[in-house]
């Protein structure tokens, strides 16, 4: 009875069934000839109203930020497809054993339940082609709670908040400015 009900929310099935029928995600490396469509995505209000810098990107800054990427060794940037339709952006930074994922969909998709499966797929990824990485870990701003439900149903964990502060915004520790 209670004890029960304290480890299940019954809505198990519901999850089962959503997982059977979750999309198969593809993953390719991504090339430059995805910058601009990338880029069209990352500027998308939505998308950008739930990043870590919420600004619009130039074009030619975000080509040059595109190239310098797919040049580096310790970041990948993927592109996931369904059904050969591409539908998202998944890039990893990878230091030591552990690795910061960021992930954003073409607008015309959210809502359709392909965040988790791109994030699943990219998980299996890394771990079949960078072993040496232990933990995954995921930036998510408290208020966007679309986000922290895919990651968690990705089955990623909600550890710690992180407090955080633009220096610009205060002159001194006791609050005056």
């Amino acid at each position: 009875g209670a004890s029960a009900a304290a480890i299940a929310d019954g809505r198990g099935l519901a999850r089962v069934v959503r997982r059977l029928l979750a999309p198969r995600v593809e993953l390719r490396a991504a090339t430059m000839a995805d910058a601009e469509r990338a880029w069209v995505w990352r500027n998308h209000p939505e998308t950008r109203r739930q990043s870590g810098d919420p600004a619009e990107i130039p074009l030619d800054r975000h080509l040059a930020w595109f190239a310098a990427t797919l040049a580096r060794d310790d970041r990948a940037l993927l592109i996931g497809s369904v059904g050969g339709r591409d539908v998202g952006v998944l890039r990893y930074d990878f230091d030591g054993d552990r690795a910061v994922v960021s992930v954003y969909l073409d607008p015309s998709r959210q809502g359709e339940g392909l965040g988790a499966p791109l994030l699943r797929a990219g998980t299996r990824l890394v771990a079949a082609t960078r072993p040496a990485i232990r933990r995954v870990e995921a930036v998510v701003k408290v208020d966007n709670v679309a986000s922290r439900r895919v990651f968690a149903a990705a089955g990623y964990r909600e550890e710690t908040r992180l407090f955080v502060i633009d220096p610009r915004e205060t002159t001194g520790g006791d609050g005056s400015r």
